[in-house]
């Protein structure tokens, strides 16, 4: 399995079991064994997928820039190609057809992006309401794998999680 699928795995597992912690309130409790294993879930997932969904925006806020240029461009170049050019105008026409279904492909990849940021921001909102600031038992700690016990000891203070507004995840 690819990572990304393994990530993708992880969201809905980490969806899905998020739900049965969200079911009970909050509670100053030192969570239990299973809570806090499924809050050190939630935090190796909002710690990797966090990192790797900004490192996509950025990479796609480029893309976006490129395709915007080269919409322009050509449309400047279509403008200023005189009738009797018809080779030079049908040859521009096509680059402009092409640039159109690139524009449509990366729109389409950046409704998946946002489905993404918004499963993540979920996982976040589950973390926030059945895992932040809730104390544990040491001995539950390390009964974790290093990894999860190091992400909860590390917490998610130096995590920039990205957000969707609700108004931006269905627009």
């Amino acid at each position: 399995m690819n990572r990304s699928a393994m990530a993708a795995c992880a969201i809905s597992l980490a969806l899905s079991s998020g739900i049965a912690l969200a079911q009970t309130p909050a509670t100053t409790q030192a969570l239990s064994r299973d809570a806090l294993a499924q809050c050190a879930e939630h935090t190796l997932t909002l710690r990797s997928e966090s990192d790797r969904l900004n490192r996509e925006n950025a990479q796609m806020d480029r893309e976006r820039e490129s395709i915007n240029q080269r919409g322009a461009a050509l449309k400047q170049q279509l403008a200023s190609v005189g009738k009797t050019d018809l080779d030079r105008g049908l040859a521009l026409h096509e680059q402009r057809r092409q640039q159109r279904e690139d524009a449509i492909a990366f729109n389409t990849r950046i409704e998946q992006h946002k489905q993404r940021i918004v499963a993540l921001n979920q996982i976040k909102r589950d973390y926030d309401a059945q895992c932040a600031e809730r104390p544990f038992r040491r001995a539950d700690l390390e009964t974790l794998t290093p990894a999860a016990r190091d992400a909860m000891q590390r917490g998610l203070s130096d995590v920039q999680v990205p957000y969707l507004s609700a108004d931006a995840a269905t627009n």
